[in-house]
């Protein structure tokens, strides 16, 4: 745990540079069922990572940037081996994007911002708890731990570097455990979003 003494000093500054590109998405699947994620704006032509989990089953999808700009979702992916997708969005406007970082390691400082319970642009701030993470129940290959709440509207948000840069996007937290939060690395979501737009280029 990181005592707030210990936070560093330049977290506000990073928070206010990523909030723009930090989305929340709103979601209607079959027989009216409503609910919502979260995701991060990671290339200029609309494209969004988020959960795989929080778009897949998708009738309409909502996208609101912090500005309050809604776009509904044009197309969307899933990736078949994790937890996360992609949804893309039509804008005539510049979208603010974030790059990704490095991959991190045990005990580096780390924080996500999310839209836990649709409260937007909320920041949680955390360490990674342990990599190569088993957990065959939110995915088939390793993850990273987080030691952050993942609270309902948190999934699909992005976790960042402490230079606010994306090192893997929020898929869930333990039910069973306090601020136990597992998260797809960073390498594999750009490699997710690669491919996307190799194949439409």
């Amino acid at each position: 745990m990181i005592c707030k003494n210990a936070i560093s000093p330049e977290l506000p500054d990073l928070v206010r540079s990523v909030n723009p590109s930090v989305v929340q998405i709103r979601v209607q699947g079959d027989y009216g069922r409503k609910w919502r994620g979260s995701g991060v704006i990671v290339h200029e032509h609309g494209l969004i990572l988020t959960a795989r989990h929080v778009v897949e089953d998708s009738n309409d999808i909502t996208v609101i940037l912090s500005d309050g700009r809604k776009y509904k979702s044009i197309d969307k992916i899933a990736d078949p081996n994790n937890d996360i997708g992609i949804v893309r969005i039509a804008s005539l406007e510049d979208l603010p994007t974030i790059k990704f970082g490095k991959e991190v390691q045990t005990g580096e400082e780390v924080f996500i911002v999310g839209s836990p319970f649709g409260l937007f642009n909320s920041v949680a701030l955390g360490i990674v708890a342990g990599e190569d993470r088993d957990v065959p129940y939110f995915c088939s290959e390793p993850l990273l731990q987080l030691d952050v709440a993942g609270n309902p509207g948190n999934s699909g948000c992005p976790a960042f570097n402490m230079s606010g840069k994306i090192v893997g996007i929020l898929i869930g937290g333990m039910r069973d455990g306090d601020g136990i939060t597992v998260v797809i690395p960073g390498d594999r979501c750009k490699k997710l979003l690669e491919d996307y737009v190799d194949r439409n280029n």
